[in-house]
């Protein structure tokens, strides 16, 4: 069944990492700025670092919707089949994003050839960057916990995603710890050590995040009453320890900013509980083709905003607008562009949709 309270939880997500981006953006060159005076929209001041907590709350509700979709999957075509579905959720409209970026950057002034070479890059999913826009990176993270949940699968003794949580969880808990702890004594080397990419792709910087969303799908698929209790007493425990070094990675990336750290917790607690109550669903909304829509819209805003924002803010930004008509002439043409990518891209999966059987078919009943 879908669930339609996700769609407007992930869009909201993605409207908060915008605001956050566009905090940042200069008016005077092609990437953001900390001079406030350099700025576009120094009155989105509180988005800044505030808004990227979406990002975090991305990351539970994919813990919760690939448990949910790796259910009772097991061997190879069970991990094929698992496999094409999320490539096919994230590809195509990746790679029609990422150039679309190229054309942009292009227009704007930027070498063709270094542009080609970062797009190689993000339509690949490279570990190793730069990218063509700013939010690739979290997709290699996401492609990482893909793959992990593609290698349980193809174990063929069926998933058990409790235990991947658990492993997962207090893998980063750990790695959290000890960034935390050099934070607090400011041991410079070690923190510039944990500060880099490789954790982020391994899944210990934000693997808590992954674990809360698994754990939250646990407590929550079908069972038997019985059944139902005792995962919950189970889980709850976990759920609890992982949410609070969810709060310390928060505090990680906003420990400049005690307030902007605080605000960033109640924002992520309050994404979690949208998500526990988008659960209660019982029958779809009026228009529930609306509600998919806007799910779709949230990941090409996502895939969108940061360059074509950006590029657009810097070649208008001397045309003698306010900062306010900048700012919506901005989104709307992300909006566009998004609602642009989101159409050509759904009819890719669908003329791409019969390959998933013929390359991995469902197993014959006995």
């Amino acid at each position: 069944m879908h669930i339609y309270g996700l769609d407007i939880v992930r869009l909201l997500a993605a409207l908060l990492v915008l605001l956050h981006h566009f905090a940042a953006y200069s008016m005077h060159a092609l990437e953001p700025t900390v001079v406030v005076e350099d700025r576009a929209f120094a009155f989105l001041w509180m988005f800044e670092g505030v808004g990227a907590t979406g990002v975090q709350i991305f990351f539970v509700i994919s813990g919760f919707v690939i448990a949910r979709s790796a259910e009772n999957r097991s061997g190879v075509f069970g991990a094929l089949r698992f496999g094409m579905a999320r490539a096919l959720r994230i590809l195509p409209a990746l790679w029609i994003s990422g150039l679309i970026s190229v054309a942009a950057m292009w227009l704007a002034g930027s070498e063709f050839g270094p542009l080609l070479q970062r797009f190689a890059r993000s339509a690949m999913l490279s570990p190793i960057g730069p990218y063509i826009d700013g939010v690739v990176w979290s997709l290699v993270v996401e492609a990482m916990f893909y793959a992990m949940i593609a290698i349980l699968i193809l174990r063929g003794a069926g998933i058990n995603v409790f235990k991947a949580a658990i492993v997962l969880g207090t893998l980063s808990c750990v790695y959290l710890g000890v960034y935390m702890a050099a934070a607090l004594a400011d041991h410079v080397t070690l923190e510039n050590t944990l500060e880099r990419f490789r954790f982020n792709v391994f899944l210990l910087r934000h693997g808590v995040f992954f674990a809360v969303g698994i754990l939250i799908w646990e407590m929550v698929r079908p069972t038997t009453a019985a059944s139902s209790a005792s995962r919950i007493r189970t889980a709850l425990p976990f759920l609890v320890a992982f949410s609070c070094f969810g709060f310390v990675e928060i505090w990680l990336s906003t420990r400049d900013n005690a307030m902007g750290a605080l605000v960033s917790v109640i924002i992520w607690l309050a994404g979690v509980f949208a998500l526990l109550h988008s659960l209660r669903q019982r029958s779809p909304p009026r228009r529930p083709g609306l509600y998919q829509y806007l799910g779709g819209m949230s990941y090409t805003i996502y895939l969108n905003h940061h360059t074509t924002g950006m590029v657009t803010v810097y070649l208008l930004a001397g045309a003698g607008m306010s900062g306010m008509m900048l700012l919506l002439t901005a989104i709307a043409v992300v909006l566009a562009t998004s609602h642009f990518v989101l159409s050509v891209e759904t009819r890719v999966r669908k003329s791409a949709g019969p390959l998933v059987n013929i390359v991995s078919p469902r197993p014959r009943s006995a």
